[in-house]
């Protein structure tokens, strides 16, 4: 059986079809078939000490450092995979986020408690690999890969997610994007305006 969504895209096929090839005026070939409606599904989204367990059950480094940052900045996989040293305010604790869905950048704001983490974590994983960061650069990766000069890769990414949640022996639900459904709905439910909320997940 296919979802609304698909036989709409069928449909829509089909009127394209007959106007741009064809030349004919697709009303006819479309005549007494429905519009589906799409099914809505709500997100699903972890509780507060849910999250707390998933963090403290990765490794610290690299792994606790990037699941808290794609949970405490609400990110997207490519948007945490890309970031870079340089994109790290500092001075006004900040983070740019110049990845994101629609070629569209954003300001974020960092947390005291998460850069000191994202310290430890690199100082950690230099420690552990010195020759990778012999020509460290200012814009490096944030979480690095395998190879020099590349970021995390995706699999890999997912790979920490899932492995911190089987670790933390919670309740798996979807992927790695849940974190950020979490992290947006415990805005709301800390009372933060919606409007403020849609800003900083990169929403129109």
């Amino acid at each position: 059986t296919l979802s609304g969504s698909s036989l709409n895209v069928a449909v829509n096929a089909v009127r394209s079809f007959h106007a741009h090839v064809l030349g004919r005026d697709p009303a006819a070939a479309i005549a007494g078939v429905p519009r589906c409606k799409r099914a809505t599904t709500r997100a699903e989204v972890y509780a507060l000490a849910e999250i707390v367990a998933l963090l403290a059950a990765a490794p610290e480094g690299r792994d606790r450092a990037f699941l808290t940052t794609v949970y405490a900045c609400g990110l997207r996989l490519d948007e945490a995979r890309h970031l870079q040293t340089a994109d790290l305010d500092v001075a006004r604790m900040q983070v740019r986020v110049r990845r994101g869905k629609g070629a569209k950048e954003r300001v974020l704001p960092l947390a005291i408690q998460l850069l000191d983490l994202l310290r430890a974590s690199w100082r950690l994983d230099r420690a552990h690999r010195p020759g990778y960061f012999a020509g460290e650069l200012r814009n490096a990766w944030l979480f690095q890969g395998q190879r020099i000069g590349q970021p995390l890769s995706k699999g890999t990414a997912q790979n920490i997610y899932v492995r911190a949640v089987v670790a933390s022996g919670i309740k798996r639900k979807k992927g790695l994007h849940t974190l950020r459904h979490s992290f947006a709905t415990h805005l709301l439910e800390g009372g933060y305006d919606i409007t403020a909320v849609k800003r900083m997940l990169g929403h129109t």
